[in-house]
């Protein structure tokens, strides 16, 4: 793929979970946060200035733990996120989770 005026698309370079280097153009533009791989999200993150929760990323806690190529349920990864953190009384870590998760629905349905 290459990029063009249609296309709104990332490189994704990095080592997969077998020590296999990949390169790949991720198209921002038909990628969904409700079926994605990590560097989609990643690709995703990049191109929006997301916020980033404390640390270095605004993915919700638990997705970076699978294969790369594997697709996960982002937005629902951040509710479990939320009613888990909710349940432990940290309801401001909650409420970051839960603009994050707003920011990028909002940031979907633009593009």
């Amino acid at each position: 793929m290459s990029c063009g005026k249609e296309i709104i698309c990332q490189f994704a370079k990095g080592v997969d979970e077998n020590g296999n280097e990949f390169e790949q153009f991720i198209d921002v533009k038909k990628m969904n946060p409700r079926n994605a791989t990590h560097p989609e999200m990643r690709a995703l993150e990049a191109y929006s200035g997301a916020p980033k929760r404390p640390g270095f990323s605004s993915l919700p806690m638990g997705t970076a733990n699978v294969g790369l190529n594997q697709r996960q349920v982002f937005m629902e990864a951040y509710k479990r996120n939320i009613a888990d953190i909710n349940l432990l009384g940290e309801y401001g870590i909650a409420q970051a989770y839960n603009k994050l998760m707003s920011f990028y629905e909002k940031f979907i349905s633009r593009i």
